[in-house]
C-alpha cells in the first residue's frame, strides 16, 4: 500500500511540475513568442514616452516600421491634435536616438454609429399639404406644396 506522504511514492503518483524555463526549453516556438511579446512591450513603452502627455490618453496603438511611426488614436479630434503635435513627437523621438521621417495617423472610433431611422410620412400628409396649398396666396408656394404632396403620395 502506498502513502502520499512517503518520499518514494510521491514521485510515482504526482510528478513534479516543470518550471517555466524548463517548459519553454521543451517548446522553442512558445519561448520565441514570449520573447517577441516582451520586446514588443518594451518597444511600445519607448515609443509611448515620446508621445506628449495630453495625447497619451487617446492613443490606442503605436507601432514602428522602418522610418514610419504609426499612431492609432480613438477619434478624429485626437487625430487632429496628433497632427498639431507631430513636430513635438518627432523631436522627442530624435532625443531618444530614434529617427523617423514621418508619422502615420489613423483614427479608430470607439463610438457606435447609430443609423437614423427614416420615418415615413402618414398617408394623410399629402392631403394636409394640398389643403394648406389651397389657402396660400402665392401661386409659386401653392405649386411647390402640391408637388411636395405628390411626392409624398408616391412614397
Amino acid at each position: 500500500m502506498k502513502f502520499l506522504n512517503s518520499p518514494r511514492s510521491a514521485s510515482a503518483l504526482y510528478p513534479r511540475p516543470l518550471g517555466l524555463a524548463q517548459f519553454l526549453d521543451r517548446m522553442p516556438a512558445l519561448g520565441a513568442a514570449l520573447r517577441h511579446a516582451r520586446e514588443g512591450g518594451r518597444q511600445n513603452d519607448v515609443l509611448m514616452e515620446a508621445v506628449p502627455e495630453r495625447l497619451k490618453r487617446f492613443v490606442v496603438a503605436i507601432t514602428a516600421s522602418g522610418s514610419t511611426l504609426s499612431l492609432t488614436v480613438d477619434s478624429p479630434e485626437a487625430a487632429h491634435l496628433a497632427r498639431l503635435l507631430n513636430a513635438e513627437m518627432l523631436t522627442n523621438l530624435s532625443r531618444k536616438g530614434l529617427k523617423f521621417s514621418e508619422i502615420s495617423l489613423r483614427a479608430q472610433s470607439t463610438a457606435v454609429i447609430r443609423r437614423t431611422v427614416r420615418v415615413r410620412p402618414s398617408p394623410n400628409a399629402g392631403r394636409k399639404l394640398n389643403s394648406a396649398a389651397d389657402q396660400m396666396s402665392s401661386e409659386r408656394l401653392q405649386t411647390s406644396m402640391r408637388k411636395l404632396a405628390r411626392t409624398l403620395d408616391r412614397g
